[in-house]
């Protein structure tokens, strides 16, 4: 089934603070529309497509608008594909730190809005215990770097996703 899809996420921030006579407040609004499309090419592939732009306005700054999503990719059973900008997170961790190197999220921000990455990107699992992850992404200090992962679910005992990154 083909499918087109329109959503967005919209929030505001406000404060106000005041300290020794002087007043400081800020109030904004946001907005990110979302427009999505897949197609399927048979009974396991398909193609998908996601465009999605921030605009951000305080009342007492410039408006900000810019892309925040622009991604297209080729799935299967075994295979993920994509090229353009994107979010790429490895999910959580229970220790050592949070798998997310490519992403500037905001711990202090409720939307949960990350910097993307112009990246290419392969994920291959053939199986459910087993990911191997690839990239390309583009960067401003060396033009290019290359890396790679692999996944391992649930061993024996050790219960959980683990994950070796280069």
């Amino acid at each position: 089934a083909n499918m087109v899809s329109f959503n967005g996420q919209l929030w505001s921030t406000g404060y106000y603070i005041n300290q020794n006579s002087s007043d400081s407040s800020s109030i904004g609004l946001g907005y990110i529309p979302k427009i999505s499309s897949s197609y399927t090419i048979d009974y396991n592939s398909m193609i998908d497509f996601e465009y999605a732009h921030y605009i951000f306005k305080n009342h007492n700054t410039n408006t900000i608008s810019n892309k925040y999503r622009s991604w297209a990719r080729y799935s299967n059973d075994y295979l993920d594909a994509r090229i353009g900008l994107q979010k790429i997170a490895f999910g959580t961790a229970f220790f050592l730190r949070p798998l997310a190197w490519f992403d500037s999220l905001d711990f202090t921000s409720t939307t949960g809005q990350t910097d993307g990455v112009e990246a290419l990107r392969f994920i291959y699992s053939p199986s459910n215990a087993l990911a191997m992850w690839l990239w390309v992404v583009d960067n401003d200090v060396s033009g290019q770097s290359y890396g790679g992962r692999m996944e391992i679910s649930s061993i024996g005992l050790l219960e959980g996703d683990w994950g070796f990154t280069y």
